[in-house]
């Protein structure tokens, strides 16, 4: 009908009612379809559904916090969660992860400003168990190899620091087991890591630590000798035991002060001066600047010496001696520290008078010093031997020299202990 001038029903551009038409240029309701009229039908809004989406819906308790990405809202918005879990803001929906109870998922909903709604789920997963325990803190070289109990996740992998060695991997990381080479290892503190990463169960994957010390066992010592300089010295006997020897060592802890004098301070010897003063003897110089100090060794085969740099001893600092001498040389440790070395074969351990301790018969004066753990062998340490006696000396504790070539051990003072 050409003339109709209410145009029901068509699809109008002018019309003045806009019923049942599509409009884009509506001086009301731009961009929104109409059904029917204007009174109690149902609106389809134009644009996107309002959604929130945050990086991942599963992070673990040490993860950075979340911020999330909202589409679709009209105008600022408000976040909100189900207990347990902590915004940084409510406004930006950032989540402070480790604010929030881990070991839960969280159903985190965004209310923009026109009421309307959009929900994200978050979980927080706890850090896997990584507890481990070995059966003790401390290990000696020769005891059984310890394997840790895992309490925790399993199928994890074992570090330590350097020097350490485990058994499957023959060094001291990429262990599956934990078990320690304990004849391999150095002696020492170690810190042991246990990774879950290389489980096939991780969710999260984390580590700890334990401290497990290596060390040589040790029996009492609480006591040294105080010989004053003066007329204190021990007479050990003949030491017949150890006449002709053409091997020994002596092994002495000790504190000189350094006195000034005239003479030497002898710390031990048996030299017979009326005999060309054969035997051995260790002497401390004169001279309390230069500090030297020097071990003799005469017999009728054969005569050396092992002369020691100045300033070797620091005055009333404990010091470890250990003189060795295998038939061709002698050496002297200083502390576990590098032996000094003097070559002179067909030497023996001259027996013609008796073997003091704090003095040397034949040659010095005594000595103004603390004197501990006096031991003679008829035979040369190793230097794996003299760092075992030095390394299992601390507070309160020595090394049981009978363990240490326990058949070739003729001679043992404690000192009081």
């Amino acid at each position: 009908m050409p003339d109709n001038t209410i145009n029901w029903g068509q699809g109008a551009v002018e019309n003045t009612n806009d019923w049942g038409k599509g409009k884009t240029n509506s001086a009301n309701n731009w961009g929104k379809v109409y059904e029917t009229s204007p009174a109690g039908d149902t609106n389809i809004e134009g644009g996107l559904a309002l959604s929130i989406t945050y990086p991942a819906s599963a992070l673990c308790e040490n993860a950075s916090n979340p911020t999330p990405t909202v589409s679709g809202n009209e105008g600022s918005g408000t976040f909100s969660s189900t207990a347990g879990l902590v915004f940084v803001s409510t406004s930006t929906g950032e989540v402070n992860i480790s604010s929030s109870t881990a070991g839960a998922t969280y159903l985190i909903t965004y209310t923009d400003t026109n009421a309307a709604t959009a929900t994200f789920s978050l979980t927080i997963n706890n850090l896997d168990n990584a507890a481990f325990a070995y059966s003790a803190s401390s290990f000696e070289p020769t005891g059984s190899d310890p394997t840790p109990t895992i309490t925790g996740l399993t199928g994890g992998t074992f570090s330590s620091t350097s020097g350490l060695v485990f058994v499957d991997s023959g060094t001291n990381t990429g262990s599956s087991t934990g078990e320690i080479d304990l004849s391999a290892s150095t002696i020492a503190s170690y810190t042991i890591t246990y990774d879950t990463t290389s489980s096939g169960s991780s969710v999260c994957p984390n580590t700890s630590t334990q401290t497990v010390e290596i060390a040589l066992a040790g029996i009492a010592n609480n006591y040294s000798m105080n010989f004053d300089g003066s007329d204190d010295y021990i007479d050990a006997g003949m030491l017949t035991e150890m006449s002709g020897a053409t091997q020994f060592s002596i092994s002495v802890w000790f504190k000189y002060g350094w006195a000034s004098g005239a003479v030497f301070k002898s710390l031990f010897g048996n030299r017979d001066a009326s005999n060309s003063y054969r035997g051995i003897g260790f002497e401390f110089g004169k001279n309390p600047i230069s500090k030297t100090s020097s071990f003799y060794l005469t017999s009728s085969t054969g005569t050396g010496a092992v002369a020691f740099p100045p300033n070797t001893f620091t005055s009333n600092q404990w010091h470890h001696l250990v003189i060795t001498y295998d038939g061709t040389t002698a050496k002297g440790y200083v502390d576990n520290g590098t032996a000094l070395t003097s070559s002179f074969s067909g030497a023996t351990f001259t027996v013609t008078t008796n073997f003091s301790i704090g003095k040397d018969v034949g040659s010095g004066s005594c000595i103004p010093a603390n004197i501990d753990e006096f031991a003679i062998w008829n035979t040369a340490l190793t230097s794996t031997q003299v760092s075992e006696i030095y390394s299992a000396t601390s507070t309160n504790l020595t090394k049981d020299l009978t363990t240490v070539s326990g058949s070739n051990l003729k001679y043992w003072n404690r000192m009081g202990d």
